[in-house]
């Protein structure tokens, strides 16, 4: 199933067009599984009679059941189309908490830097200040940073 385009149905009780390979599939499976049990079954009745009757009887036997096989095959194909559903949603849900992730932690990075900053800032400026009231020289260069519009 993919996320921008949901399967194209007709109806609730039809197949969705890009599974009925898969559907097909389950349906020839199922149908040749419940073939094969219904000729063991009529090979190892008491008198099972030659091989064309063991397989006119299993035959008979499958088309009884074609219902239940039809049904079997679409509620296998629903449980998967499901399953692939929830998977995508999840694998979506895992994306944007990922994302959401991310951008918290550039936000507390960019917080963290701007702190950084301004903390060097108030170092150098009373560094600065103490310089000015003992008279002294004062050569250290202001911090680098986005502070620091004087281009030095």
């Amino acid at each position: 199933m993919s996320a921008d385009k949901p399967p194209v149905r007709e109806s609730i009780w039809s197949v969705a067009r890009r599974l009925r390979p898969l559907f097909s599939i389950i349906l020839i499976v199922q149908f040749l599984a419940f073939l094969a049990i219904n000729a063991f079954k009529a090979a190892t009745r008491e008198n099972p009679g030659d091989a064309l009757d063991i397989i006119t009887k299993a035959y008979e036997d499958t088309s009884s059941q074609a219902f239940s096989i039809l049904l079997m095959a679409y509620t296998l194909t629903e449980v998967i189309m499901l399953a692939s559903w929830l998977r995508e949603r999840d694998q979506q849900k895992e994306q944007e908490a990922e994302e959401r992730g991310r951008q918290l932690g550039l936000q507390e990075g960019q917080q963290k830097g701007r702190e950084k900053t301004h903390q060097e800032w108030r170092d150098w400026y009373e560094r600065y200040q103490v310089a000015l009231r003992e008279g002294r020289e004062f050569n250290d260069p202001p911090p680098e940073g986005p502070d620091n519009c004087n281009g030095s």
